[in-house]
């Protein structure tokens, strides 16, 4: 069984450790196909469950191709296919443990796969301050619909529990 080696780029997998040819020696090499932080796709493979998803992990793209389940397909409905003429830019300026703060430039409505697991208790998502709603791709990484143009995209871990427990220690 030979896994697909795109799964370690989209995972955004800097460095890769390897057994030598003859097996005797662990060597580590980096990897120049990491597809970093986040980046713009422009095709979407639809599955219909997490098994589905996961088995097209075998054999799909990343740097071109997102996987969506079915019932996240009205958040990409407004997707353009359209051919841009420049090309889309998305770069992560801060990163805290709570809180990711990218830059994009995009010609078009376009999807942005970022190389962060999907969990969805507590992260919100914000485009130039209006909370926007994410969802899982490729399995298991975020997927945010970017609208064409210069945006501030933010993720923030602001779980409910936390400021409940807070008001509750405060009184």
């Amino acid at each position: 069984d030979n896994p697909n080696k795109e799964v370690l780029n989209m995972l955004n997998a800097k460095y890769i450790i390897d057994l030598n040819e003859d097996g005797t020696a662990l060597i580590k090499y980096k990897n120049p196909n990491a597809l970093g932080n986040a980046w713009f796709v422009d095709s979407l493979q639809f599955v219909s469950s997490a098994d589905q998803a996961l088995n097209y992990l075998d054999i799909f793209k990343p740097k071109t191709t997102a996987i969506v389940d079915y019932k996240y397909s009205q958040y990409v409905s407004l997707v353009n296919d359209s051919i841009a003429l420049e090309e889309p830019i998305i770069n992560l300026n801060n990163y805290a443990p709570n809180k990711l703060i990218y830059n994009s430039t995009n010609p078009f409505t376009s999807l942005a796969v970022f190389s962060e697991i999907f969990y969805p208790k507590g992260w919100k998502a914000y485009i130039d301050g209006i909370e926007v709603e994410h969802f899982p791709v490729n399995y298991l990484l975020r997927g945010l619909v970017i609208p064409s143009g210069s945006h501030e995209i933010v993720f923030e871990f602001k779980p409910k529990s936390f400021f409940v427990s807070a008001k509750i220690a405060w009184f």
